[in-house]
């Protein structure tokens, strides 16, 4: 009967850090060091010794101790010891838990055939893993696993999931995956952390089809079913996770999150802008956090049925979004946040599909008379011209003696531009 081994976390403060992941470090060592003591065969055995004793050996194709009646349990056996030692703890839970999806999926097998084969798969490695470890080596490998996890005793991996995503990995295996052996051992208290750590690890791969489905998957689960456990006071850590991961971009995208996942995820960085002070937040993180969201809100896709996906006639249509209180240093106020929803505007009414939708947003963005002087801006003579020929009465409500300026240079331009263009027509 197998024990659930207890939670053992060592201390990651930065005072602490340092000897932490030396311990880590030695311990991972010694794990195979006193397995080969009391396995005193795989230390002597002359067929096998030498890959056991010395990792470093490169291996050859295939399985390193060929015909070996032991050979796929010593493969096991090595390869859990080499990731160990090189940090790579998603390996050695692989080895030892089984997978949270079947290695080598095909994409034509039926989802309920692909789910059978992941399971099939964790139960084949945990019964390797129960006769090949006592109880005692595995609650030290699954001590082990967690904090290389946490403390990355090893450096990063730019290139390997585990150097940047720590936390968003322990929670798919151990919370996300069924029936893994260690699950009874993830307690309340550890359970919010995995949450923290995988919200701020996996927002900025939030990149559309460039980052992929799985952070969206990730993301949208801890949001709609652990909203709850996201701790403001996580956050200054969480940032400094959200930068060692961001790429060049300066956003990222919450158009792959379900409504309720985008209502939760405000929330939240509502509750940081109340909390900034206290918890020492800087002003152009909490602008990057609020900036997807806006963009988020008056997204228009041609790919729905709506011209917006917040439709202005429900109860959390973009009109009541866009004037919530809190948002109003950030949406009606200049600032990164009020420029970002300005180009997106000036984006969309420059295009035939999506100019209804500007016109319909521009009046219920806050002081909108402004905010049009700035979109005209973005958008020059030409695209002012071009949107004002079918929108000029929907905009009049919203124009001052400057952008009614502007919106009669544009129409100028444009109409000169037509005329341009019917005369070289006409001679073609």
């Amino acid at each position: 009967m197998f024990d659930p081994p207890t939670l053992e976390l060592l201390a990651d403060d930065k005072e602490s850090l340092a000897a932490s992941q030396k311990a880590v470090r030695d311990r991972s060592a010694a794990f195979r060091r006193e397995y080969l003591e009391s396995h005193s065969q795989l230390k002597y055995d002359r067929d096998v010794a030498p890959l056991f004793n010395q990792l470093t050996l490169p291996l050859p194709m295939g399985n390193p101790f060929g015909e070996h009646e032991q050979a796929d349990h010593y493969l096991k056996l090595l390869n859990t010891f080499r990731d160990l030692e090189t940090g790579k703890f998603w390996g050695v839970i692989h080895n030892i838990d089984g997978s949270a999806r079947r290695q080598g999926d095909l994409l034509w097998k039926h989802p309920a055939q692909l789910q059978q084969d992941a399971s099939e798969q964790r139960q084949e490695a945990q019964k390797w893993a129960k006769g090949a470890f006592t109880d005692g080596e595995l609650q030290e490998l699954f001590t082990l696993v967690v904090n290389q996890a946490l403390l990355k005793p090893y450096g990063e991996y730019s290139n390997l999931p585990g150097g940047n995503r720590g936390h968003s990995i322990l929670f798919r295996e151990f919370v996300e995956k069924p029936m893994s052996l260690f699950e009874k051992t993830i307690d309340e208290n550890f359970l919010q952390r995995l949450v923290n750590g995988t919200f701020w690890e996996d927002l900025p791969h939030l990149q559309g089809g460039s980052g992929g489905q799985v952070p969206y998957l990730r993301v949208e689960r801890v949001l709609t079913d652990f909203a709850y456990l996201l701790d403001p006071e996580f956050a200054p850590k969480g940032l400094e996770m959200f930068h060692r991961n961001a790429r060049q971009s300066y956003g990222f995208d919450l158009a792959g999150l379900t409504f309720q996942g985008v209502t939760n995820y405000s929330a939240f960085v509502k509750k940081l802008d109340e909390h900034k002070e206290q918890l020492d937040l800087k002003q152009d993180d909490l602008d990057r956090l609020v900036r997807s969201y806006v963009t988020e809100v008056v997204r228009w896709s041609e790919d729905w049925n709506e011209d917006t996906i917040y439709p202005i006639d429900q109860p959390n249509g973009f009109d009541k979004r866009l004037n919530e209180p809190w948002l109003h240093t950030y949406v009606g106020e200049p600032g990164p946040v009020r420029t970002a929803l300005s180009e997106n505007i000036a984006h969309y009414a420059d295009w035939y599909d999506s100019a209804l939708h500007a016109a319909t947003v521009l009046p219920h963005v806050p002081n909108p008379k402004e905010f049009l002087g700035t979109v005209f801006a973005k958008l020059g003579d030409l695209g002012v011209g071009k949107f004002a020929s079918e929108f000029e009465a929907d905009l009049q409500p919203l124009l001052t003696e400057t952008t009614q300026a502007l919106l009669d240079e544009g129409k100028a331009t444009y109409e000169e531009n037509r005329k341009r263009f019917a005369e070289s027509d006409q001679k073609a």
